[in-house]
Parts: C-alpha cells; structure tokens; sequence
C-alpha cells in the first residue's frame, strides 16, 4: 500500500505524512507510527519569565502548543495545558493524520465545563 501524498513544511511533517516508494513498502520494519522525532521551540515568553509557550512536533503527537510555567521548587518547566493544532500555522495545511487526539480535545474541553459549574 503506497500512502496518498500529503503536502507538508517542515513544521507540520511527520511519519504519517511520509510517502512509501516501493522499496520501503517491501520493508516490514517500517511503522507510520514510529514518530520518535522530536521538536521544541520557544514560541512567546511572559516578561517576567516565568511562563512561556512552546511549539512542539513529533513524540507520536500532533503539531501542539504547550503551555508551561517554571516550577521554582523543581527547577524546571511544567507544562500545564496542551493545544493540538487544527491547522499548521506555517502552511495552513489542515492536520487530518491524528484521528485519535480530536477525542482527547473533546473530552478535555467536557471537563473543563463540568468543573465550571
């Protein structure tokens, strides 16, 4: 099976995105989900340093935005909230290879209006 071509940056590319010659496809070590690479890059930092936002790709996860806070304790950023993105912000190209993380927003933004009340 040879994977219909889909357009990408290099802000959006991932192994679902990858296009198989027919080579690869006779490789049986190949996995669409073998999205191991990872990317981070500082997005915005607050003036007083201590939030900042993130844009993340790879990790098996969809183009995001994570929001973190620096733990004073620990020494550390925490990441605090996630935005899977709908759409590449470099290339407009809309994100349709992860199906499963439309339900985790869905679920997410349930119980944000359940604790609301």
């Amino acid at each position: 099976m040879i994977k219909d071509k889909i357009k990408t940056c290099n802000y959006c590319s991932n192994s679902r995105t990858y296009t198989l010659t027919d080579e690869e496809e006779l490789d049986s070590n190949f996995c669409f989900d073998d999205d191991t690479d990872y990317s981070s890059q500082v997005f915005f930092v607050s003036e007083d340093k201590n939030h900042r936002i993130m844009h993340t790709i790879g990790d098996g996860k969809p183009p995001r935005l994570e929001f973190e806070f620096w733990n004073n304790n620990f020494k550390r950023w925490d990441t605090y909230d996630i935005k899977f993105l709908k759409f590449c912000f470099n290339c407009g190209r809309k994100i349709i290879e992860y199906p499963e993380f439309k339900t985790y927003e869905e679920k997410k933004i349930a119980k944000l209006k359940i604790n609301k009340r």
